[in-house]
C-alpha cells in the first residue's frame, strides 16, 4: 500500500520520526494492529511532501469490514501545537474474508478386497465468504 504525508504548515518538520500502518476494525488506531512502519529520517519542509510504500501481510481476522489506518509521526515527535489533530486517516471500509473447504464423499464402493484399485468420488465446496487464493 502507498501513501502521501504532507505538511500543510509553514515551518519545517525535522526528523527523526514513525509513520505507522495500523488494520482497524473501527476506523482508528486504538486498538488496532500493526501492519508496518516507515522511519523518516529527512527534513519535511513546510508545504512539501513525501510518498511511502508499505508492504504488508494482513493478520488473520474475522469475517468483516475493516479499514486500514495511516498515523504520521506516531508517537508525537514533531512539534505541532494545536495541529496534531490532522495526522490520522483512514481508508474508505474493505471487507475481508475467508474461504472455508468442505469436502463431501460421493461414492466409496461398499465392499474391496486388499489390493484392488478403488475409485472415490468426492467433491470439495467452499462455504466461505471468499475465493481461495491459490490452488491446494
Amino acid at each position: 500500500m502507498t501513501y502521501t504525508v504532507q505538511n500543510i504548515g509553514p515551518g519545517e518538520a525535522n526528523p527523526t520520526w514513525n509513520d505507522r500502518v495500523y488494520l482497524s476494525s473501527d476506523g482508528t488506531a486504538a486498538g488496532a494492529g500493526l501492519l508496518g512502519t516507515a522511519s523518516r529520517t529527512e527534513v519535511l519542509n513546510g508545504g512539501g511532501t513525501y510518498d511511502v510504500s508499505v508492504d504488508a501481510i494482513l493478520p488473520i481476522v474475522p469475517d468483516g469490514l475493516y479499514q486500514v489506518v495511516v498515523v504520521a509521526d506516531d508517537g508525537d515527535l514533531v512539534f505541532e501545537g494545536p495541529m496534531e489533530n490532522n495526522n490520522e486517516l483512514a481508508s474508505i471500509p474493505f471487507s475481508i474474508g475467508h474461504p472455508d473447504l468442505a469436502v463431501a464423499i460421493d461414492g466409496f464402493p461398499a465392499t474391496a478386497t486388499s489390493g484392488d484399485t478403488v475409485t472415490l468420488d468426492f467433491t470439495v465446496t467452499n462455504n466461505g465468504t471468499s475465493v481461495t487464493r491459490d490452488a491446494w
